[in-house]
C-alpha cells in the first residue's frame, strides 16, 4: 500500500478496500472497481 503524503483515513479506506477485494477473490466471485466505489 502506498502511505506517503496520506491521511490515516485514506490509508484506513484504502486497506478496507483490499480487504474487502482479498474477501471478494477468495469467494470465487468478481466485482469490478466500480461497484467497490458505489460500496463505499
Amino acid at each position: 500500500l502506498e502511505m506517503d503524503n496520506e491521511s490515516p483515513e485514506n490509508v484506513k479506506m484504502k486497506f478496507n478496500n483490499y480487504r474487502l477485494l482479498l474477501a471478494i477473490e477468495m469467494n470465487g466471485q468478481f466485482v469490478n472497481s466500480t461497484t467497490i466505489c458505489e460500496i463505499q
